[in-house]
């Protein structure tokens, strides 16, 4: 819905099914898979997709990589 609004959607996910369809399906402005990335590399990727900052956050898990998105 966020990308139909007008959003830029960036998805962050450990699961391989997940981002093939995302790519293949919704096409999204990013994906980054945590499952083969670290934390330097998911926060430099979230810089280069949003070099402006993020505006909004929606997150089932909490933890580390939310921590870096709220700072």
């Amino acid at each position: 819905m966020a990308k139909f609004a007008g959003a830029k959607v960036i998805y962050i996910t450990r699961c391989q099914k997940k981002i093939h369809f995302l790519e293949r399906e919704l096409k999204l402005h990013g994906l980054i898979d945590s499952k083969e990335s670290s934390e330097q590399f998911i926060h430099e990727a979230l810089s280069q997709f949003c070099p402006d900052g993020i505006d909004f956050v929606f997150d089932n898990d909490g933890g580390p990589i939310l921590d870096d998105i709220l700072t």
